[in-house]
């Protein structure tokens, strides 16, 4: 999912006319689709026609179907010349799996609180189908798996092209394993001027294909993905299987990078530093200061997001220490990327000096600003009108012991770090673990954008991110190679299988889409050793939350040390071992 609203402030500052095409500037070479991206959307299309389904087997046959039919839509919209590549989310890193973890314990008590809205509004709620089937070691998944094989073999020869189909047996997310088939592709300097189109616009993505560097990119997506209004479906005239005509558009990855430059560059007063500070290096940059302000792999730091403006601060900072040192900040010596210690030194230190102002000024101000902006549209009393309050956490009482902005600097972050981390705030060491530990992570970050996966079982151990200006403090007193990050080592366990994975995300309530065998770690009487990662009740963090998706559970974390030994004597069926296989790329 990556930054939040990355792809609306580009297209703001680059123009999205500049941008957004309904056709690419040559033919397509190599077409790749981050499947994950459709089969959300698709599935809970088929959802809309049949809401009081009986039998959930034959709903999700449909909504297969609609996904089979969508994947070829697609292809024939965009009619590759050499390739397709379809690519599913296989086993996550850990860092990723964790945050998935998060999500997939928040379904069930979002689910209740809408059905009880729809209680008090005397409306039925429609049956449950969820979501949480696409991720891989379901049976759902392994379903889909045999038919997407049985098309891919079709695909080839109807097309007569190369297909590579990656399926959730391999790991990897969808989106950087294709990735590494378009780094392979770089090697061969024969492919130099092949075109490459991805379908699918999560921010992560956008910054995957910008770090890449290989021209003649394009992402593609749904035109209402680039803000064009929504068409409405006609469920009583559309077939939700074979109707899956939309209006697709090309994002240039070309023009991105090269807006993003002249951005930049327009920013700093140095003549002549186009010359000195390459395209490559900006982009490099730019997705760096994206992530630091938000990715699918840690939290974001507090006085750091989209809502207070923060990429118009943060490049307005780096253009001036651009213009300063004239130097990038993400620097890369034989393909071995580091940081600038001095530019990232003084990234820090600007952020930190107005920490305490933001919290206590610009964070409530464009708070208040949001909420007055935000004004239900619909009649009161309805069973809309009331959803609406629960995502815009309308009326919501909570308990808020940190208090941000109240009080000193000090007393509000010692409260935070007492709520969140539960240590003493004097203890010095304790709080140079924490920042040790988010510095590391962007360590791992900036290696899985830029490289290549460093770790699958590495995560970060926290829940939030510490106090800008606390980082600041930490590497102020570092040596050099904590600040270039090339002190930050990590080691590796074996990569879980799918249903190993399954296990580490879910919880109880969801205990029936594990095997068997790995259903009774989840139940009333489950291992007293793993009791504490699967509690039936928890509490939701609603504090500095502006909307209800983004108040995330606090439950706690699950290492792939104890899942692996959890489930090293369990045995599986056949069937479940078909769904448990660790499988090469499927190639035709």
């Amino acid at each position: 999912m990556g930054v939040p609203k990355a792809f609306s402030w580009l297209t703001t500052k680059l123009k999205k006319s500049n941008v957004v095409t309904n056709d690419p500037d040559k033919p397509i070479d190599n077409l790749y689709i981050d499947s994950n991206c459709l089969f959300h959307p698709m599935c809970f299309i088929v959802l809309g026609f049949y809401p009081n389904f009986t039998n959930q087997e034959k709903l999700e046959e449909k909504m297969m179907g609609r996904i089979l039919n969508y994947l070829q839509y697609v292809i024939d919209v965009v009619g590759p010349k050499k390739q397709v590549m379809i690519s599913v989310d296989g086993v996550a890193p850990s860092a990723k799996s964790t945050q998935q973890r998060y999500r997939r314990f928040s379904t069930i008590p979002d689910l209740l609180e809408r059905e009880n809205i729809s209680a008090s509004c005397n409306i039925n709620p429609p049956n449950r189908w969820f979501n949480t089937v696409i991720t891989p070691g379901t049976e759902f998944m392994e379903r889909l798996h045999k038919k997407l094989l049985d098309y891919c073999v079709k695909l080839q020869k109807q097309k007569k092209i190369k297909v590579i189909y990656s399926s959730y047996h391999t790991p990897g997310e969808g989106e950087h394993k294709i990735m590494e088939d378009i780094r392979e592709k770089s090697k061969n300097p024969k492919l130099d001027n092949d075109s490459y189109c991805i379908y699918g616009l999560d921010a992560d993505l956008i910054f995957l294909a910008i770090a890449s560097q290989r021209k003649n990119m394009y992402l593609l997506r749904e035109a209402t993905e680039f803000g064009k209004p929504k068409v409405r479906i006609d469920y009583e005239n559309d077939d939700p299987v074979k109707d899956v005509a939309q209006e697709l558009q090309y994002a240039s990855i070309d023009r991105i990078r090269y807006g993003v430059y002249n951005f930049i560059m327009q920013q700093v007063k140095t003549e002549g530093l186009n010359k000195k500070i390459s395209q490559e290096q900006v982009c490099n940059d730019y997705t760096f200061l994206c992530y630091l302000l938000g990715n699918d792999f840690i939290p974001h730091i507090p006085s750091l997001d989209f809502t207070t403006k923060g990429l118009d601060e943060i490049f307005k900072i780096y253009s001036s220490l651009l213009d300063k040192y004239q130097q990038p900040l993400v620097e890369s010596i034989k393909e071995n990327y580091t940081i600038n210690p001095i530019i990232f030194d003084e990234l820090l230190e600007y952020f930190a000096v107005r920490e305490d102002k933001y919290f206590k000024v610009y964070l409530p101000k464009t708070v208040n600003f949001i909420k007055k902006k935000r004004i239900n549209p619909n009649p009161p009393d309805t069973l809309k009108y009331k959803l609406w309050n629960l995502e815009n956490m309308k009326g919501l009482q909570y308990d808020d012991p940190v208090q941000l902005g109240d009080g000193k600097h000090e007393e509000y972050k010692a409260r935070y770090y007492k709520h969140y981390f539960c240590v003493d705030y004097t203890n010095k060491r304790q709080l140079d673990k924490i920042c040790f530990e988010y510095l590391r992570a962007l360590r791992w970050i900036q290696m899985y954008y830029f490289d290549k996966c460093p770790s699958y079982s590495w995560k970060y151990p926290y829940q939030v991110a510490p106090f800008i200006s606390d980082l600041y403090n930490y590497v102020k007193k570092s040596k050099t190679e904590d600040i270039t990050f090339s002190k930050y080592k990590f080691t590796d366990l074996p990569i879980l299988s799918p249903c190993q994975q399954l296990l580490s995300v879910l919880p109880r309530d969801f205990s029936y889409l594990l095997p068997k065998s790995y259903q009774s770690i989840l139940g009333s009487s489950v291992d007293l050793q793993l009791a504490e990662y699967y509690p039936c009740d928890y509490k939701k963090d609603y504090i500095n939350k502006l909307v209800h998706f983004k108040c995330y559970p606090r439950v706690p974390q699950i290492d792939v040390k104890t899942v692996l030994e959890a489930t090293k004597d369990k045995k599986l069926t056949k069937e479940e071992i078909k769904r448990d296989k660790t499988l090469e790329n499927f190639i035709y």
